[in-house]
């Protein structure tokens, strides 16, 4: 099991009516996706192995966007989609280091 699965199977024991779907990379090094829905809530997790996670929690997806925020490893990731999920929040789109 992965980290991406191990992050998979908390979620799943936390939010046992939660809808998860975890789309495998053809190449093994490249990005596993976790899409996670509960009720009006709902994750976008990206994974890639040796570089960490990617998160994005109640933000509307536009394509070509990075994560909203990054975590080095399964609890810390775990423990943040939890609180936003929990309360309802959501993660903001860090401000761009360079404007055009």
């Amino acid at each position: 099991m992965n980290m991406l699965e191990k992050l998979a199977s908390q979620l799943r024991d936390t939010y046992p009516s939660a809808a998860i779907k975890i789309d495998v990379p053809k190449r093994s090094e490249g990005n596993w996706w976790l899409d996670f829905c509960f009720g009006p809530n709902s994750a976008e997790i990206e994974w890639r192995p040796g570089h960490g996670f990617g998160v994005s929690v109640n933000s509307p997806p536009k394509f070509g966007d990075r994560s909203d925020e990054v975590y080095a490893t399964v609890e810390k990731v775990f423990a943040r989609v939890k609180e936003l999920i929990d309360r309802g929040a959501n993660t903001e789109a860090p401000p761009e280091f360079f404007s055009r």
